[in-house]
């Protein structure tokens, strides 16, 4: 899309997820992927988080976990990872809310906060010279 809102495409018509209202869309620091919540076909309401690059293509779900609400996904600042909340529903491994850590190919899913006895969500990066 041009900055003034003309040449628009859709970039989810040809996939078979649902996209929630709010999807928490996240373009990774490189600009080549973007990273959302999507909904898998039959789960109602159960999100995940999907990656595609940012013409539309190759989209993948790097979750894939129906047995926790996934959202609110946030890259690092070198495009390699992506950390998450993710929420237990019924009697999942996530009995409340967690930050979680995935590489952005789907591999070496993490939960950063396992064994708190409190919710933590809304994960943040801290620029590359404050850590």
């Amino acid at each position: 899309m041009n900055g003034d809102g003309s040449n628009q495409t859709n970039l989810t018509s040809d996939f078979n997820y649902d996209i929630n209202l709010d999807p928490n869309l996240s373009l990774s620091p490189d600009g080549k992927k973007i990273a959302f919540e999507c909904v898998p076909p039959g789960t109602a309401l159960q999100a995940d988080i999907c990656v595609m690059n940012k013409n539309g293509t190759k989209l993948r779900n790097l979750t894939n976990n129906p047995e926790a609400e996934n959202y609110d996904p946030k890259w690092s600042p070198d495009s390699k990872s992506i950390a998450f909340t993710a929420y237990g529903q019924g009697g999942s491994r996530y009995s409340h809310e967690d930050i979680l850590l995935v590489n952005a190919d789907g591999s070496d899913l993490q939960n950063l906060t396992k064994g708190h006895s409190y919710s933590c969500s809304n994960p943040a990066w801290a620029p590359e010279q404050e850590k």
